[in-house]
């Protein structure tokens, strides 16, 4: 996937805990829940709107918090590790099929 930097870079600010407004693309490809471990939006003013709530509602910085966790998970070697021999593994049986 292109751009694929700011997906690292979402993880990374994740990790260290600061809540976190991206687009569906900048999402991409990693397993995070909308509403949980960040706030998702593609229009402009849906992206300003969210990053006020972040700004003006601790309740929402703190539920969307969860994504800390998420990213740690994330982040684990031994997780990544078993992500990439079952997609591997996937994609073995797919060209032996």
């Amino acid at each position: 996937m292109s751009g694929s930097g700011v997906n690292i870079k979402l993880v990374e600010y994740l990790s260290v805990g600061v809540p976190v407004v991206s687009t569906s693309r900048g999402m991409g490809g990693i397993h995070l829940l909308v509403g949980e471990d960040l706030l998702v939006a593609d229009a402009p003013a849906d992206f300003a709107d969210h990053i006020v709530r972040l700004l003006t509602s601790d309740e929402t910085a703190h539920r969307v918090a969860a994504g800390h966790q998420t990213a740690m998970r994330i982040l684990d070697v031994r997780t990544s590790l078993a992500t990439m021999a079952s997609a591997l593994n996937e994609s073995k049986a797919l060209r032996t099929t």
